[in-house]
């Protein structure tokens, strides 16, 4: 299942709205919404397309990633808070389980790792 994980662009909201899993990615926001959460980030360009739009929150995310010493983009949404609540989205049971069926494998969901 290595196709489910980004490539050095990609973000796991890309992976999970390409695989419809978890929260769907962005695929779940309407460009206005992503306007209107984004709108310091695009400085108010509303001539951005979706996919312009996208690309900047992904270099957002990975700057965040980096900054933060973040493993993913869920990982930065559940501190930011920018369009979403990451993995604070989820029970831990739902998403052990999620993993389990994706991966095969079973895995610990701990409460806060902050």
């Amino acid at each position: 299942m290595a196709a489910l994980l980004p490539d050095e662009e990609a973000t796991y909201c890309d992976a999970a709205a390409k695989e419809r899993v978890f929260c769907r990615g962005f695929d779940r926001f309407p460009t206005a919404l992503l306007r209107e959460r984004f709108a310091w980030l695009t400085h108010g360009d509303e001539s951005l397309s979706r996919e312009q739009l996208l690309d900047l929150i992904r270099r957002w995310i990975h700057a965040r990633e980096f900054v933060l010493g973040l493993p993913s983009a869920c990982d930065v949404m559940a501190l930011e808070c920018e369009l979403c609540r990451g993995w604070d989205s989820f029970p831990n049971e739902k998403l052990a389980a999620t993993h389990r069926e994706l991966f095969g494998s079973e895995v610990r969901v701990l409460d806060d790792v902050r």
